[in-house]
């Protein structure tokens, strides 16, 4: 199975890049480590995702994380959500997009996926 953490290594350099579309890029790589770790960290813990009423997978994912992981969960879910509107920003919006944007993503998806592992 491919190691989804390893997109945090190319945000880190990324987020260290001289052009905004390297930092929007950093954004959405930090996104994709947390995402690919949580996914991870819930299928190790024998938890399925429950799709409902056009939520997506990602947002099923998070939303999983907050119900199901109590105190813990809410944080890690709640990071998650934040991370995934900052991806959508970075990845379609018309918005700049700046070094500290990309280094605050890296920091929090960095700080969510050391979080997760500790879970498993």
């Amino acid at each position: 199975m491919f190691a989804g953490e390893s997109f945090l290594d190319v945000a880190r350099k990324l987020a260290d890049a001289d052009t905004e579309a390297d930092w929007r890029s950093a954004v959405s790589r930090a996104y994709y480590a947390a995402f690919w770790a949580a996914r991870s960290a819930v299928e190790a813990g024998g938890v399925g995702v429950a799709y409902s009423g056009g939520e997506g997978s990602h947002d099923a994912l998070w939303n999983m994380l907050v119900t199901e992981y109590n105190a813990i969960g809410d944080s890690l879910g709640e990071t998650g959500r934040r991370l995934k509107l900052a991806r959508v920003r970075a990845d379609y919006r018309d918005r700049t997009v700046t070094a500290d944007d990309a280094r605050r993503a890296v920091r929090n998806a960095g700080q969510l996926v050391a979080d997760l592992r500790a879970l498993t």
